[in-house]
């Protein structure tokens, strides 16, 4: 039977993160985008503020693929990698219970491949969240497009994965909103829509799918068929590659930006764990 990564072990080295230098910063994370006039979502509050990194840009290049790679102990952390040894992002899952970590439940992803390395994204609930709500949205805390400060620090924005129902396909899709980068320079939000795979021959045999696509078309008139990624999972017992992520099309070479990136493997990360916690089928 598999460990559940997302279950509290009974007792947690310190998960205090030193400083860690900055990734390099990318001259588009630094240019405004348009912003949205919707209120930023607002997450449960955590215990102290997250050690985020200082801009979305990765350590090193997202792969074109990416699996999931459980620790053969009890422990919270697990991993990205494009394969067992080469595990190249952490990802940490807390919940409530202890008297380490932020104090609430989410997932983290590092941008590194330890738990002590700063998070390029973290997954947590909504404010009023509790154990009892139906509500599956996740609030996605990610570093402001804006470039550090020395008198503010890094400062963080929230987007929201809202679930929604399709008029395209049966159950449930996933719907988000970020910025892109542009091929002139500086970015353009978006909107993007995770769908269920309906062709169980896409699933290569794995139990459940998404494929991620523009939800509208986009400037330029960029076709809202394209497929841009696909998450793929396995049950609950599955220990070996229990999920997989693949870039696709246009987002293979890198044009939509790291932002894009970390968004997507983000969102996808949290739609699995609402499978894999039974809050969805």
């Amino acid at each position: 039977m598999s460990k559940n990564p997302f279950a509290d072990p009974p007792a947690e080295v310190g998960s205090s993160a030193p400083d860690v230098a900055p990734p390099a910063y990318t001259p588009h994370d630094a240019v405004a985008s348009s912003s949205s006039s919707a209120p930023r979502p607002e997450p449960q509050a955590p215990r102290e503020p997250f050690h985020m990194s200082d801009s979305t840009s990765p350590y090193l290049p997202f792969p074109p693929s990416l699996n999931v790679y459980y620790q053969w102990k009890f422990t919270r952390t697990f991993h990205l990698g494009d394969s067992a040894n080469h595990k190249l992002y952490a990802l940490s899952a807390w919940g409530e219970i202890g008297s380490k970590g932020p104090g609430i439940p989410c997932i983290m992803l590092h941008n590194g491949p330890g738990a002590e390395d700063p998070a390029l994204a973290v997954c947590c609930e909504e404010k009023n969240w509790t154990f009892r709500s139906r509500s599956i949205d996740g609030v996605m805390v990610l570093p402001s497009v804006d470039a550090p400060s020395k008198e503010r620090g890094t400062e963080t924005i929230t987007e929201l994965l809202r679930s929604e129902t399709s008029s395209r396909q049966t159950g449930v899709s996933f719907g988000y909103s970020i910025e892109v980068a542009q091929p002139g320079g500086g970015l353009r939000r978006e909107d993007f829509e995770w769908r269920r795979i309906q062709d169980k021959e896409k699933l290569d045999g794995y139990s459940n799918g998404f494929e991620l696509f523009r939800a509208k078309p986009g400037q330029g008139g960029e076709p809202d068929d394209e497929v841009l990624a696909v998450v793929l999972f396995k049950g609950m017992l599955n220990v070996n590659k229990p999920l997989n992520f693949e870039f696709k099309g246009r987002s293979l070479s890198g044009e939509l930006g790291d932002r894009w990136a970390v968004m997507a493997i983000m969102t996808g990360i949290r739609i699995w764990f609402l499978f894999f916690s039974s809050r969805t089928k």
